[in-house]
């Protein structure tokens, strides 16, 4: 497209002729990526997802013209109503412009639904045989200049702001008139997802600054174009130090983004070690809702769904980070409330396949327990008949191996001394096992006064036991540079070795001390109660097997 045109294209995008003014009901956020297999498609249906769970009006809108399928990640975990193949979506909207015939967007409506709620989904369009060649005949210089898309789809925008509290545009990549659309014209935010490499970093810059100023020349009130750039595929529990050295790169290349709307006190690269979707294997095959799938999700900080939940929190908080940080006190109650709706549906399905079962698959059913019943009291009959039997036996045997006398039984006696045989005695073993858990104030590495005990009882252990070594692992929350932290908690397991080794005169080749810093959360590091619980000290000193006794008893009780 030639300079000229694409300044024009501008200009008609909108004029200031028929605009309704701008509601403030719902907001819109474009995820876009500037080249594929980064993921985007399927975070913004986990986003979607999670943002009806937490009870939300939501539509997805499926832009992606030439690479459609939005509704694949919803043919699994969830059920569609409609057939998304014969439902006109997006490409019927727009061809019926030129044609000057009114197309509700309602009747473009695919509904999702999932554990007794439910979503939106614009698909699009009819998957005909000649999709692939409707598309490519739009014709954008014609829909701009003749047929005013831009209006059209600015009351596109404000209808849907109206009946939904989130919209969420699955952009095309790359750079198009699709993508001015999706960039410049619908969206308050753009989700910027991109991958390690400076393709994409510069790539989604140059998009966010081209919509940028796109957005300035529109001949209407707009806020400000907020951009949100998301790590996907990202390593860091795999490759943590290429991780790390990576959001630095971010932090360098993007961090005005983020400062953008970030709290003036934090760093890009904070925000960057919260906002990251992992790469996982397993949710990599297929079309897949892990937020759905798996209950784990939700539950473990390092999961997938974990990711999502953290977005979803941003988003639907409109950027604001304290909205985010405080959010997490409402996790428990927001996981009780889904794990409720999923027994509910679960109990209404079960009540309705038991209705729709015919009569004679009932009796089928009755007859197949008392059949299995019937065996199962055969079996315990046949094992008591023949129990007695070899017991009937026994006894016989036993009769003729002793005499009687008056009637009495008594056992033969060996000729053989009557002394009775000495069992020597075996002795008890028992486990001996040593940890050492400590947990350390924020940015701090010396040992409290309060852990000097339990370090005793390693030295203590250690000098009982001359074959245990043992590795001290550090760790830490989020708070501060990752490279930092690496360094933080380093020291933290290096002054335990340090006080083992000069205070109790442990050897210190039976030491290791390694650094984790940030990897590795055992909570959430949202909560400043589970901040505290990753800043700590984990050692194991392996087990010891000794023989138990009264004395060794009571020191055991000492050591566990």
């Amino acid at each position: 497209m030639n300079t000229l045109f694409r300044r024009k294209k501008l200009d008609a995008l909108l004029t200031s002729d028929n605009v309704n003014k701008r509601l403030e009901q719902g907001f819109i956020y474009t995820f876009y990526s500037y080249k594929g297999g980064v993921g985007r498609s399927m975070a913004l249906a986990n986003v979607g997802v999670l943002m009806a769970l937490w009870g939300y009006r939501v539509l997805l809108v499926d832009w992606d013209l030439e690479a459609p399928g939005l509704e694949a990640f919803f043919s699994n975990a969830a059920k569609i109503t409609g057939k998304p193949e014969e439902t006109p979506g997006i490409i019927d909207l727009i061809e019926a412009l030129p044609l000057r015939t009114t197309m509700d967007w309602r009747n473009c409506l695919l509904h999702v639904e999932f554990i007794g709620l439910s979503l939106d989904l614009i698909s699009s369009g009819c998957k005909s045989t000649d999709y692939r060649k409707r598309v490519q005949q739009l014709n954008w210089e014609s829909l701009f200049q003749d047929h005013g898309i831009g209006n059209y789809m600015n009351r596109l925008r404000e209808e849907w702001k109206r009946n939904y509290d989130f919209v969420l545009i699955d952009s095309r990549t790359g750079i198009t008139d699709i993508g001015d659309i999706c960039t410049v014209l619908l969206p308050d935010v753009l989700v910027l997802f991109f991958i390690s490499n400076y393709q994409n970093i510069n790539g989604i810059r140059s998009v966010m600054e081209r919509a940028t100023a796109a957005r300035k020349k529109l001949p209407i009130n707009r806020s400000k174009l907020l951009g949100l750039p998301i790590p996907a595929r990202d390593e860091v529990y795999s490759e943590y130090d290429k991780s790390i050295e990576w959001k630095r790169i971010y932090a360098k290349e993007l961090g005005y983004l983020y400062r953008e709307w970030l709290p003036k006190e934090l760093d890009p690269e904070f925000a960057l070690n919260k906002l990251f979707i992992p790469y996982v294997t397993n949710w990599s095959f297929g079309e897949r809702i892990p937020v759905l799938e798996s209950q784990r999700e939700l539950q473990d900080p390092t999961s997938i769904g974990s990711a999502y939940s953290r977005l979803t929190k941003l988003l639907i908080n409109r950027l604001d980070w304290n909205a985010l940080e405080n959010s997490s006190s409402s996790d428990e109650l927001q996981d009780a409330r889904l794990e409720l709706q999923r027994l509910r549906v679960e109990k209404e399905n079960l009540s309705s396949e038991r209705e729709k079962l015919p009569i004679a698959d009932i009796n089928r059913s009755v007859l197949l327990r008392y059949s299995l019943l019937t065996v199962l009291l055969m079996c315990i009959s046949i094992t008591f008949i023949v129990t007695s039997y070899f017991l009937y036996k026994e006894k016989s045997e036993l009769q003729k191996s002793v005499e009687t006398t008056g009637g009495a039984i008594k056992p033969v006696q060996s000729q053989a001394s009557s002394t009775p045989t000495q069992v020597p005695s075996v002795p008890t073993m028992e486990e001996l096992c040593m940890t050492l858990h400590l947990e350390y104030l924020t940015d701090k590495a010396v040992i409290e006064p309060k852990y000097y005990g339990e370090v005793g009882k390693v030295a203590n252990f250690m000098k009982r036991f001359p074959q245990v070594k043992g590795t001290i692992e550090g760790y830490t929350d989020n708070v501060g540079s990752a490279e930092k932290n690496l360094k933080l908690s380093q020291y933290r397991a290096e002054n335990i070795v340090k006080m083992l080794v000069e205070k109790y005169g442990i050897d210190k080749s039976r030491l290791l001390a390694k650094g984790y810093g940030i990897t590795r959360p055992i909570a959430d590091n949202m909560t400043e109660e589970g901040r505290q619980m990753n800043r700590r000290i984990i050692a194991n000193f392996g087990c010891v097997t000794v023989e138990k006794s009264s004395i060794s008893s009571k020191s055991n009780k000492q050591l566990r």
